[in-house]
């Protein structure tokens, strides 16, 4: 099989299994927001949504870290492909009043819309806006969530 076609069905795959598991989603892999407010972005880790009940089960995503001025973007992805190149970027951070862009040329949808949907910290793609502002709704590939960190035990 060359490396289209397998990349089709891997991304097939991942689509099939992440549209598959939440209660929060509907069928069609929309993950509702009923409010979201443009703000700066916070330092952390951005994730994918995951169902709490099967929280384990990430197959292939996208990540996003963020301090202060600069980020680091990765992805992940639980299929082997030895030619696929790796994506794993650093670069400079920079805020605007209505977006952040992530700066390097290797990094897919670079323009992003930090907020705050339904009181948890986010970043979305200009898409996942433009649906969330359409029909309140975005599609769980252009939305990644703030991490939350465990409490350190005392």
């Amino acid at each position: 099989m060359n490396s289209s076609a397998c990349m089709r069905v891997v991304t097939f795959l991942v689509l099939l299994v992440f549209t598959g598991h939440a209660e929060e989603r509907s069928p069609d892999g929309m993950i509702p927001v009923a409010k979201f407010v443009v703000s700066a972005p916070a330092s952390g880790k951005y994730v994918p949504w995951r169902d709490p009940k099967d929280s384990p089960k990430w197959y292939a995503g996208e990540l996003v870290v963020i301090s202060e001025s600069s980020f680091h973007y990765s992805q992940f992805s639980d299929a082997i492909d030895p030619n696929r190149p790796e994506r794993d970027y650093s670069g400079k951070l920079s805020v605007f009043k209505d977006h952040i862009y992530l700066d390097h040329p290797g990094v897919p949808f670079p323009y992003r819309i930090s907020g705050v949907a339904d009181g948890v910290q986010v970043l979305l793609t200009w898409e996942g806006y433009e649906q969330w502002k359409r029909t309140k709704k975005v599609f769980e590939l252009n939305l990644l969530y703030l991490e939350k960190t465990p409490k350190p035990k005392k």
